[in-house]
């Protein structure tokens, strides 16, 4: 019995230090559980974590493509502006020389306009001048009408006198 109540004292710390064992195996487990769960979420973290990294190289990488093409477009725009420089004085020669054959004309507009206007006068001395001369006309060919009705007058009594004097010379013959 002793032996039995031995072996029932063994088996019992034996269940005990089991349960125990299993009590820390399980808590270990639950820990390693929640280690696994964090170490899990941790690498998501660090997969996403990687590929906002690679879209921002990516990004980067454009960003600095962009940037070559602008120095490429700068360089290319600097070329010009120096080519443009040698055009813009072209350009201001061809302008100055604009300006003054724009004077010029101009000038000559002024002298034209000056000499239209002197024709103007001219013409509008020249219309009064007709306008006497066509009434210097008119008077003249009244009087000639009047002279010519006077001179048919004068026909007419110099030939009723003539006519009278015949008759009076035919009657005297008589």
């Amino acid at each position: 019995e002793d032996a039995y109540e031995s072996l029932r004292e063994i088996h019992n710390k034996s269940m005990r230090e089991s349960r125990e064992l299993q009590r820390e195996a399980e808590h270990r487990n639950t820990a390693l559980h929640d280690q696994n769960s964090r170490l899990e979420a941790t690498v998501d973290l660090l997969v996403e974590d990687n590929r906002n990294t690679t879209e921002k190289l990516m990004d980067l990488e454009e960003e600095r493509e962009l940037l070559k093409s602008m120095e490429e477009t700068i360089d290319l725009l600097a070329k010009k502006l120096v080519d443009s420089d040698g055009a813009r004085e072209s350009l201001k020669f061809q302008l100055r020389e604009a300006n003054d054959a724009s004077r010029r004309q101009s000038r000559e507009l002024e002298r034209v306009a000056e000499h239209e206007k002197a024709l103007n006068k001219q013409n509008s001395r020249l219309e009064a001048t007709v306008d006497l001369l066509v009434a210097d006309w008119r008077n003249s060919t009244e009087k000639l009408i009047d002279a010519e009705e006077v001179r048919e007058s004068l026909d007419s009594a110099l030939r009723e006198a003539i006519r009278e004097c015949q008759e009076k010379s035919r009657e005297l013959e008589r």
